[in-house]
């Protein structure tokens, strides 16, 4: 399975959530401290991707990070197929 839709998919869920441009979720951008993400906006948004998307986050209270995220939501992903 290719991962480029979901990722799209997960990019623009978070685009529109947190009213930012696409381009500014790079791998090193930091929720709180670049994207000026409140933590309980983050916690909320991290929900809706588990909701979104039917899966579970592994550990959602490390995710800082796009990096982060990115990597969790892929690990989620390959565990249900």
């Amino acid at each position: 399975m290719t991962l480029t839709p979901p990722l799209n998919q997960l990019k623009k869920l978070i685009s529109d959530t947190l009213g930012i441009e696409i381009n500014q979720l790079q791998d090193n951008a930091d929720f709180i401290a670049d994207l000026n993400t409140d933590p309980l906006e983050l916690k909320d948004l991290l929900n809706q991707i588990e909701n979104n998307f039917s899966i579970k986050l592994e550990n959602p209270d490390d995710i800082t990070t796009f990096a982060d995220l990115t990597k969790q939501f892929k690990q989620a992903l390959d565990e249900t197929l």
